[in-house]
């Protein structure tokens, strides 16, 4: 099993493909300073809409980002950040409820 990482990065999107493809990308390690992909993870649950991530987004994202699709018929994202908190492995958490958001 891999080390823990020091931070749990949990972003949620919903119908905002775009906008959520930009903010995993200014998550990745090639865009931190002094990080690698070992000092974190990301965990990225995106409920089911008309607008989701394309399959190749998904299938390049880095060894450390964790994608979920989640088939979710409530409004609240609140069952989308428990999943997330509970598979989360870091002390530290970092909790991004709209997907629309970039890391600097």
């Amino acid at each position: 099993m891999p080390a823990t990482p020091k931070v749990s990065v949990i972003l949620i999107g919903y119908k905002m493909a775009r906008q959520l493809e930009n903010t995993l990308l200014s998550l990745t390690a090639d865009y931190q300073h002094g990080v690698s992909e070992q000092d974190y993870e990301v965990i990225v649950m995106e409920n089911s809409s008309s607008e989701n991530l394309p399959p190749e987004v998904v299938a390049g994202l880095p060894a450390n980002f964790h994608y979920t699709l989640r088939q979710e018929t409530a409004v609240t994202p609140v069952y989308a950040v428990n999943e997330a908190f509970e598979r989360s492995r870091a002390p530290l958490i970092c909790l991004m409820i709209d997907g629309a958001r970039m890391a600097s």
